[in-house]
């Protein structure tokens, strides 16, 4: 009965209007940047296809991982590693296909799909008998209507180079390499524009038993101890045509790292934006969805202050004042979140139809990191809108003062009256 007259008391107020607006407005805000900060993030640190379990070993003085060379035998070399369960040489090669850019994955095949285990969503896998099949990541195969069976025409981006490769299967891992095209190894150098053995990236999945830090730790270890041997070089497979171009047998003078977060480094590096920087941002946000959110509140409480004392006048406690004033105001800041992630959603929606975002040659999908900013979202404005409704009730604190009307009083205001 009381929850009821305080919350017809709000609604009564233009103010209120303003309130719902900016609950909804907050809501939305929060939702998008969070989905926005998140979804990048994850693709950021997940661009060379690193996992809890995976390390990556690149050239870390190259300008970008992508851009690194470092020598095939360096499989060899860290197969017997402690810890290390397999090893999987890959190399990147920047291609277009349809007129669009995308990235190109040459990789052995069976080392591949043994650290990485994608789930095949059309078709089939490669292995080591397709040497002129490809797979491609689902969510590029969906955006160019790709499926097995199609023929691929991949014209190398760094140098003049081309390759025709068919589509053996569609697959999906969960992460950025579902915007690849995976291809044998040879056909990345080819499209790279470097000799056969030549890798940019070589990764390593950890056995369960151990740390993916420690193992980084040996594996470098490895490295520098050997930082001068000659690594032999394979040569390439019967049938293929490669360019020629001076190969890399050693790595002495590479700066060459192994780590489980290489992507990370990279893209904080080269963009600045740390796992540091999204929370600094959406603390930001945060703080200034909070402020809008107790300022509009203590607003309509202020404009209703003469309903609400008159509440107090006949007869309510301050307790019940204030704890009705709190749950009302949460119930409408719950209730104008969802409202609010309703529109966030459809912003979304917009953005991946009409401008979507992208990082180098992966898309980026912030909807699939909306539950997680949702959730965010429910709870900072409904939290909000808790403390700012409990800040505004203090007003109704003070203890009521009763004056009487006494007889001699009545008697003297009448005689000066006359």
């Amino acid at each position: 009965m009381i929850f009821g007259a305080v919350a017809k008391i709000l609604r009564s107020k233009r103010a209120i209007a303003s309130l719902v607006s900016i609950l909804v407005v907050s809501a939305a805000s929060f939702a998008v940047t969070s989905s926005i900060l998140l979804s990048v993030q994850n693709t950021a640190t997940g661009l060379l296809g690193e996992s809890g379990s995976t390390i990556v070993v690149d050239q870390a003085n190259s300008r970008a991982p992508f851009l690194g060379t470092l020598p095939v035998g360096l499989v060899n070399l860290l197969a017997p590693v402690q810890g290390v369960a397999v090893v999987s040489p890959e190399v990147f090669a920047p291609a277009t296909l349809a007129d669009q850019p995308i990235m190109v994955r040459g990789v052995n095949p069976a080392s591949f799909m043994e650290l990485q285990r994608p789930t095949i969503v059309e078709g089939a896998g490669i292995d080591a008998t397709d040497t002129d099949m490809a797979m491609v990541g689902r969510l590029l195969a969906a955006e160019l209507g790709i499926h097995p069976g199609s023929e691929l025409v991949l014209y190398g981006g760094v140098r003049a180079t081309f390759v025709e490769m068919g589509v053996e299967g569609v697959f999906s891992t969960g992460t950025p390499l579902d915007n690849e095209v995976v291809v044998p190894l040879w056909a990345g150098d080819w499209l790279r524009g470097v000799s056969y053995g030549v890798i940019s990236i070589v990764r390593i999945g950890v056995a369960p038993q151990d740390s993916p830090s420690a193992v980084a730790a040996r594996v470098q270890g490895v490295i520098a101890s050997n930082s001068s041997a000659s690594l032999a070089v394979q040569g390439p497979p019967a049938s293929t045509f490669l360019p020629v171009s001076s190969g890399v047998t050693s790595f002495a003078g590479h700066d060459v790292v192994a780590s489980p977060d290489a992507s990370a480094s990279f893209f904080s590096k080269t963009v600045g934006l740390s796992q540091e920087n999204v929370l600094l941002i959406s603390s930001l946000v945060f703080l200034s969805m909070s402020v809008a959110i107790v300022c509009a509140l203590q607003e309509a409480v202020f404009r209703s202050r003469n309903e609400l004392g008159t509440l107090r006048t006949i007869g309510m406690s301050s307790r019940n004042l204030s704890v009705n004033i709190v749950l009302v105001a949460t119930a409408l800041s719950l209730g104008a979140s969802v409202g609010g992630l309703a529109l966030g959603w459809g912003f979304l929606d917009l953005v991946a139809e009409f401008s979507p975002i992208r990082i180098a040659f992966y898309a980026v999908d912030p909807r699939g990191a909306f539950p997680t900013a949702a959730l965010y979202s429910v709870a900072v404005v409904t939290g909000a809108g808790f403390v700012a409704a409990a800040l505004s009730s203090l007003r109704f604190k003070q203890s009521m003062v009763t004056y009487k009307l006494t007889v001699p009083f009545l008697e003297s205001g009448a005689s000066d009256a006359k």
